[in-house]
């Protein structure tokens, strides 16, 4: 017999690894065509790596404790509360990290985000005490399927200002500081 949704598991933990190696590759490619890193181009990337091994680690954790023979209720109580401790914390350093980096208030963007990843690590919590139903895979693959995809769209989201030459702003930058953007 093998672990509820193992399978999904692994996927996500290989994908989890594909994006982190893929996210470098992009950094790579960056620097060899002269581009510098400015400190929010290296504070993203960095977002990208640890998103992308905490999906990795969290995919792989409910395996260990499969492995360990633990029963299956306390494996996603104890995944659960790992992963939204993780996920937590997680967000509210990146809160002082942004803070430290960026001086402009929070996008849309990342409100929206933030208030998705906080729904997602209430439901974990309510997964570990086991309201409303007894603690199963759901809300830890929900969460763990969330760093991914939050990983994805801060991707794309700054996908060009990693390719945009340095120095160069984008027309929505330039108007934000009352100045034309350069071409």
């Amino acid at each position: 017999m093998e672990l509820t949704g193992s399978v999904y598991l692994l996927a996500l933990a290989s994908t989890g690894i594909a994006f982190v190696a893929f996210s470098t590759i992009v950094i790579v490619v960056r620097t060899s065509m002269g581009g510098e890193l400015s400190k929010s181009h290296l504070l993203v990337t960095r977002f990208y790596i640890e998103l992308g091994f905490q999906v990795v680690a969290m995919s792989l954790l409910p395996l260990l404790f499969w492995v360990l023979a633990w029963p299956e209720h306390l494996i996603w109580r104890v995944s659960s509360l790992a992963s939204g401790s993780v996920g937590a914390y997680w967000m509210l350093s990146a809160y002082h990290r942004q803070g430290a980096v960026a001086s402009r208030p929070k996008s849309r963007f990342v409100r929206f985000n933030d208030l998705i990843g906080w729904s997602v690590v209430a439901y974990q919590l309510l997964n570990v005490i086991g309201v409303p139903i007894e603690p199963w895979i759901g809300p830890h693959a929900v969460a763990t399927s969330w760093q991914l995809v939050l990983s994805g769209l801060m991707f794309l989201h700054s996908w060009d200002a990693f390719f945009r030459p340095s120095g160069q702003r984008t027309q929505k930058e330039a108007s934000r500081n009352g100045k034309e953007s350069v071409p």
